[in-house]
């Protein structure tokens, strides 16, 4: 039970909302000691958490309502959106005003937690999904990095864009789900020219530092954070010029560049067993991995973070259609990883050593475990 301005609250949410609607009093009980007096003795943690609130108050004077703002964030209690007691609603609320138009006030505020980067609290409270969380949480780095190109001015649209995704990318007259298929489209046209490529990719560019919000936005949806991050320091450097464009455009190169800056090897025997088991138990775990490249990629995302190369290793080789292959081979053999790895090293400027490793990942983990296939295919063999 908790006595605050006048009333009695019997549990910690509605005191919260409380405390942020008669958001006066509300400070003034947080910071002044009224709060940790009420705290049972058996709240430990609670006690400290609002000892130390107090601390923060009395350290940066001039701050009360942005240090009151961002506990009631913490708290995770609110969906509302609550600023000096005024209710600026919930998230669809405040996307709908994105979309729409912010009034000034607002606005204000939102830019105010965006340059605190508390905005991604606010969502994280509202949406349980932690991607769309992880990216409100970049742009806001990209609107406060010191000395950049990014463009402020589409703040609102991007967090529209990506708190509310469509899935769907328009360009050039089509409409792609993913990147894979952005990717093969572009594929095609610089095949027939680089030319036509190079004036096309000017379409994803608002200016030398920017894409397109909708494009920008996309990628994001499309778990390409990471990869948008390295092109945004690359460009802030003043490496990058718009003449480079092509090079963007192929969205798999964002992926492979990494892995072509020096040479790596691949992982010891051990390791690689390591990684088998832990591979075919995903493979077995989650059937539904296997249902097609984007949803594969994801997977291994999510069990295998610390895996980038393999990761891009073993995705290359899914787009290379080795499910089918193995599925059709009577038994898997040298020559039968031989033309794969060719590919991985004349496609992909993929060392062979790692190439081999792939091939035997795949080879083992789905032929010889899921499928049971007779596998002659061995990483000392394949490499020699």
């Amino acid at each position: 039970m908790y006595s605050f301005n006048g009333k009695n609250y019997s549990s910690f949410p509605e005191l919260v909302n409380a405390m942020a609607v008669y958001w006066e009093e509300g400070k003034e009980f947080l910071s002044g000691g009224a709060f940790r007096s009420q705290i049972p003795a058996s709240e430990k943690s609670l006690y400290s958490s609002i000892l130390y609130q107090e601390k923060k108050f009395r350290e940066t004077p001039g701050k009360e309502n942005l240090l009151f703002l961002k506990w009631i964030l913490n708290t995770g209690i609110l969906k509302d959106l609550y600023w000096l007691g005024n209710d600026y609603g919930d998230l669809d609320h405040l996307c709908q005003g994105m979309k729409s138009g912010l009034d000034p006030n607002t606005r204000k505020l939102l830019l105010l937690m965006i340059q605190e980067q508390i905005f991604s609290t606010f969502v994280s409270n509202s949406v349980k999904n932690d991607t769309i969380v992880s990216n409100v949480k970049y742009l806001e780095r990209c609107y406060n990095r010191q000395e950049s190109g990014f463009s402020k001015k589409d703040i609102f649209l991007l967090l529209y864009k990506v708190l509310k995704p469509s899935g769907e990318f328009s360009y050039d007259g089509h409409c792609f789900k993913s990147v894979y298929e952005l990717s093969c489209y572009l594929q095609g046209i610089a095949d027939h020219s680089k030319g036509e490529l190079s004036a096309k990719a000017a379409a994803f560019f608002q200016d030398d530092s920017n894409l397109t919000p909708d494009f920008e936005s996309w990628l994001l949806t499309q778990g390409f954070g990471k990869e948008l991050t390295s092109w945004r320091e690359h460009f802030q450097s003043g490496e990058g010029n718009t003449s480079s464009a092509e090079d963007f455009v192929h969205l798999e190169d964002l992926e492979k560049a990494s892995f072509q800056q020096a040479d790596q090897s691949p992982d010891s025997e051990e390791e690689t067993a390591a990684f088998c088991e832990s591979f075919t138990k995903m493979l077995e775990d989650y059937p539904e991995s296997l249902q097609n490249a984007d949803i594969f990629y994801g997977f291994m995302k999510d069990c295998f973070p610390d895996k980038d190369l393999l990761t891009f290793l073993l995705h290359t080789l899914y787009k290379m259609d080795i499910l089918k292959a193995i599925q059709d081979a009577n038994e898997l053999t040298e020559l039968f990883a031989s033309r794969f790895i060719r590919r991985l090293e004349k496609d992909f400027g993929v060392q062979r050593s790692l190439a081999v490793q792939a091939m035997y990942i795949w080879c083992v983990c789905y032929g010889e475990k899921i499928l049971q296939k007779k596998n002659f295919v061995k990483m000392q063999a394949a490499a020699g």
